[in-house]
């Protein structure tokens, strides 16, 4: 599977569960400011986690992606590696409904509704 695919394939999954907010960072490095090697997706539902996604079960986590996945632990982020393999043995499914541990959060209109509501005494 190409590397465009399984990423849309992903980002199909973190659609269907609108309680998530989740970012895929571009690839265009021109454009990003900041400390090399960020992870390609960041995901925060009940927790957060950042995600190197890979095209093949063999992609090695390279130069300054190591610095990322050995700090955001420390910061309470959890960090992981993704590739087909875990799409086809369900791994990626089972996160993203423990981020949203079905009940837990609600999709982010009701809770943007819910912030911009006037407290009441």
């Amino acid at each position: 599977m190409q590397e465009a695919k399984f990423q849309q394939e992903v980002e199909q999954m973190l659609k269907a569960r609108p309680a998530l907010l989740w970012h895929h960072c571009a690839r265009r490095a021109q454009y990003c400011r900041g400390s090399r090697g960020l992870p390609d997706l960041l995901i925060v539902g009940n927790r957060m986690i950042a995600v190197e996604l890979k095209q093949w079960a063999t992609g090695a986590v390279r130069g300054h992606q190591i610095d990322w996945k050995y700090r955001l632990p420390l910061a309470g982020v959890s960090w992981e590696v993704w590739d087909e393999r875990h799409l086809r043995n369900g791994h990626i499914e089972r996160v993203l409904d423990g981020l949203v541990e079905m009940g837990q959060l609600e999709p982010l209109d009701a809770f943007r509704a819910a912030m911009a509501a006037p407290e009441r005494d």
